[in-house]
C-alpha cells in the first residue's frame, strides 16, 4: 500500500517497479550495456527466457527479476550487484521518506489542533481582560493573582511544547539523515573503488565513462553528500540550541556566558529575523550568574516582537558591553515603533495591539520578570516611525576576564 504522498508504506514489500521506475530502469539498462559492450534485457519472473546467460536480481531474499544477456558470467554478476546495490539504495530512500512523512503529518495535526486551541484561549484571556478593567478596586488583586498563574501555565506550556515536542521530534528525523549520508558516503567510496578496479580492463566501458567524465560527477557527488551532511551537522546544533534555551540538561544555577546566550537565541529566531541582524558584542565580558534558559528566552521576546516589528528591509542590531558596572545588552530596531499612550503598558501580562491569533501579551512579560530574576532591570525607548530600543542591565559576577 501507498501513502498519500504516492511512497510506498515504510513496512511495505517493494517489487521490482518500485524500486526501479520504468524511465530509471530503462536508463540504467542502456548504461550497463554501454558500460558492459552487450545489449542486457530484464526478464520478469514467469516470462519465456531468452536462452542467453542470466544473472538474478534478489532484494531481501527474493528474486524481482533476472539480468540477461551476451556476456561472460562474471561480467553479468557484476553488472547484476550494482543494480542490487541501486535496489537497496532506493529502499532505503523510499522507507526513509514515508517515515518522515509520517512523522511529519503526524506532528502537523497535532499542531494544527493545538493552535485552534490556543486561538480560542486567547480569544477568552482577551474578553476576560476587557472585563477585567471594569470590576471595582476591590477585585484588582484576585485578578492579577489569576493572569499570573496563567502567566506561568501559558510560559511552561511553550516550554514544554517548544523542547519536548519540535527538539525531540527534529532528533529523530535528522538521526537516519544523518545515518544515510553516512551510508552514502561508503556506498560512494565502494562504487569508486569497483570503477577503479573494473574499468581499464574494459576498454569500451572505460571510454565511456571518461566520455560522460562519470569521475568528476563522481567526485561531485562525494562533495554533495558531504554538503549535506554539515547541514545535518548544523540542524542538529540549531537543536541543541533549543535544548539550552528550554533549559533543559543545564542547571538552573550556573554561570552564563552573555554573548553565547546572544548567539544560542539568534539560531532559535533565525526563521524569524533571516539576515536582519547586525552584532556588535564587546569581548572578554564578565559573566552572569542564573538560569540561562530564562535569559535566552527573555532575549527571544525582545527579539521576536522586533521581527515582528519591521519591515524586510528592517535591521535589529545587538550590542553587548559594559557599562557603569553593569554588563548592558541593547536591542535596536528599526520597526515601526510604538506609540506613546501604549508604551507604560508594554509589560503588562496579556496587553497586545496584535490581531487574535498573533500573540498572547505575555513575550515582554516574561522578558521582564525573567530579567528581574537573574537581579538586572529592563528599558524601552521607542517613537513611532523611528523604531524601538530595549536596553537590558545586568550584575556581572566578577570583573572582565583576563
Amino acid at each position: 500500500m501507498s501513502s498519500p504522498t504516492g511512497l510506498p508504506d515504510f513496512d511495505a514489500e517493494l517489487g521490482f517497479s518500485d524500486l526501479l521506475k520504468p524511465e530509471r530502469a530503462e536508463r540504467l539498462r542502456a548504461a550497463l550495456s554501454q558500460a558492459c559492450g552487450a545489449e542486457l534485457r530484464w526478464r520478469m519472473p514467469g516470462e519465456t527466457p531468452t536462452g542467453l546467460p542470466e544473472a538474478p536480481l534478489r532484494f531481501e531474499l527474493e528474486t524481482l527479476a533476472f539480468l540477461s544477456g551476451d556476456l561472460a558470467a562474471p561480467h553479468l554478476a557484476a553488472a547484476a550487484a550494482l543494480v542490487e546495490a541501486q535496489f537497496f539504495a532506493e529502499a532505503r530512500y523510499l522507507r526513509a521518506s514515508a517515515m518522515h512523512h509520517e512523522v511529519v503529518q503526524r506532528d502537523y495535526e497535532v499542531l494544527q489542533a493545538e493552535h485552534e486551541a490556543l486561538k480560542a484561549s486567547e480569544t477568552r484571556y482577551r474578553e476576560l481582560a476587557g472585563e477585567l478593567e471594569q470590576r471595582v478596586a476591590a477585585q484588582v488583586e484576585l485578578i492579577e493573582l489569576t493572569q499570573r498563574r496563567l502567566y506561568e501555565t501559558e510560559k511552561l506550556s511553550a516550554v514544554g511544547q517548544l523542547a519536548a515536542g519540535i527538539a525531540h521530534e527534529i532528533n529523530n528525523p535528522i538521526g537516519f539523515i544523518a545515518s544515510n549520508l553516512r551510508a552514502a558516503q561508503d556506498y560512494l567510496q565502494d562504487i569508486a573503488a569497483y570503477a577503479d578496479e573494473l574499468l581499464p580492463a574494459y576498454p569500451p566501458a572505460l571510454a565511456a565513462w571518461r566520455e560522460r567524465d562519470l569521475a568528476a560527477k563522481l567526485e561531485d557527488f562525494f562533495a554533495l553528500v558531504r554538503e549535506a551532511a554539515d547541514g545535518a551537522k548544523r540542524v542538529a546544533r540549531i537543536v541543541s540550541d533549543l535544548k539550552d534555551f528550554s533549559h533543559l540538561d543545564r542547571s538552573q544555577a550556573a554561570e552564563l556566558d552573555v554573548n553565547e546566550t546572544i548567539l544560542s537565541m539568534l539560531n532559535v529566531a533565525q526563521h524569524e529575523l533571516g539576515g536582519r541582524t547586525e552584532l556588535a558584542l564587546a569581548e572578554n565580558l564578565p559573566p552572569v550568574a542564573g538560569d540561562g534558559g530564562r535569559l535566552a528566552q527573555a532575549f527571544y521576546a525582545i527579539a521576536q516582537n522586533a521581527a515582528q516589528a519591521m519591515p524586510e528591509t528592517g535591521l535589529l542590531r545587538i550590542e553587548s558591553g559594559l557599562e557603569q558596572g553593569m554588563l548592558m545588552v541593547r536591542f535596536r530596531d528599526t520597526g515601526a515603533g510604538i506609540a506613546p499612550e501604549h508604551l507604560p503598558r508594554v509589560f503588562e501580562p496579556f496587553f497586545t495591539t496584535k490581531p487574535v491569533g498573533s500573540g498572547t501579551g505575555l513575550g515582554l512579560t516574561v522578558a521582564r520578570d525573567s530579567v528581574r530574576a537573574l537581579g538586572g532591570d529592563i528599558a524601552i525607548e521607542s517613537r513611532l516611525g523611528e523604531g524601538t530600543v530595549v536596553r537590558v542591565r545586568l550584575p556581572p559576577t566578577r570583573g572582565t576576564r583576563p
